[in-house]
């Protein structure tokens, strides 16, 4: 099976209230969710480490987080494709996106609305 990396946002963006960011928070994990639930029906196995590190490790502490990053990124490896998913590219995921493009995996975008793949690169 096609092994395919998840590359969403997953820290909140914008608001100011708690309440803001917990609801972008919850955003950002359905669309890593609905995006590896997509690579499932399509016969591939997703790989979205910003769901699964982030289960034991602090994505609030820098250490922490760079060394969640640096656990995806030998997920990355061994990928066969990158899905980008979202409107926005962060900084984790831009980080993701030029690692793949230097490995010279091929990379997708996600188009939430059709359930479509449209290739990048």
């Amino acid at each position: 099976m096609k092994k395919v990396f998840i590359c969403s946002p997953f820290k909140p963006v914008g608001g100011t209230s708690p309440e803001e960011r917990r609801r972008s928070q919850i955003k950002n994990e359905s669309l890593a969710r609905m995006a590896c639930r997509m690579a499932v029906e399509k016969g591939c196995v997703p790989y979205a480490p910003h769901l699964y590190f982030t289960q034991f490790l602090d994505d609030s502490i820098p250490e922490e987080r760079e060394l969640g990053m640096m656990f995806g990124l030998t997920w990355l490896k061994k990928c066969d494709e990158v899905w980008v998913v979202g409107d926005d590219v962060s900084e984790g995921m831009e980080r993701e996106i030029r690692s793949a493009w230097r490995w010279e995996i091929p990379i997708k975008r996600v188009n939430t609305a059709k359930k479509a793949l449209l290739s990048i690169r």
